[in-house]
């Protein structure tokens, strides 16, 4: 990433979370307090966007428990794919992308069937 806001490599991960929810995973100490000021997250339906930000407000780059800097994505439909980008905040106003898109297939809760009309 242009310069060098992240230290280190940072494993992120977009999981399943409870039914109907993505969460976002993502190791603060990848990154340098004095030069980030929070995340955004990116959702689209392709790996070339359009882009939409997925969170109210920035995720304060101190907003971490234990090392671990997360967003959980309530606004997703069962059944369908979302690609989701980690948007860096840096305190100069730039926003570069971090990473690669993530993928994910929001799966229905185990034992729900759908209902039909």
């Amino acid at each position: 990433m242009p310069g060098n806001t992240a230290q280190t490599p940072v494993a992120t991960e977009a999981v399943q979370g409870a039914p109907g929810e993505v969460q976002i995973l993502w190791a603060k100490d990848a990154f340098d307090p004095k030069r980030v000021v929070g995340f955004n997250i990116l959702r689209g339906k392709t790996d070339q966007g359009p882009w939409q930000q997925a969170n109210d407000d920035l995720i304060d780059i101190d907003s971490d428990q234990d090392g671990v800097l997360q967003f959980v994505d309530r606004s997703v439909i069962i059944g369908e794919e979302y690609y989701y980008y980690i948007q860096v905040v840096l305190r100069v106003g730039e926003t570069p992308m971090y990473g690669d898109p993530m993928l994910i297939t929001v799966n229905r809760p185990r034992g729900l069937t759908p209902e039909f009309e």
